[in-house]
């Protein structure tokens, strides 16, 4: 059984949400990420495009030999 633990402060979600760009991004900018984050890059840039109205794609990619997930801002 884990043990349950008191007086932690919750980490605000802001952090967690500045580890990425998207907010600051312009229509066509792009930014890429290790492929051990594609799956909570897709997921959190879908919930911010909604939430900010905007659209982002993620597409795995090579860069510099090694295979990325990149993201862009489309719309």
């Amino acid at each position: 059984m884990k043990p349950i633990e008191q007086d932690v402060p919750v980490l605000p979600r802001s952090a967690t949400l500045r580890a990425y760009p998207f907010e600051e991004m312009e229509l066509g900018q792009h930014f890429s990420v290790p492929m051990d984050k594609y799956n909570s890059v897709k997921v959190l840039a879908s919930r911010l495009g909604r939430r900010l109205g905007r659209v982002f794609v993620v597409r795995k990619m090579e860069k510099d030999g090694r295979e990325v997930a990149g993201v862009w801002r489309v719309e």
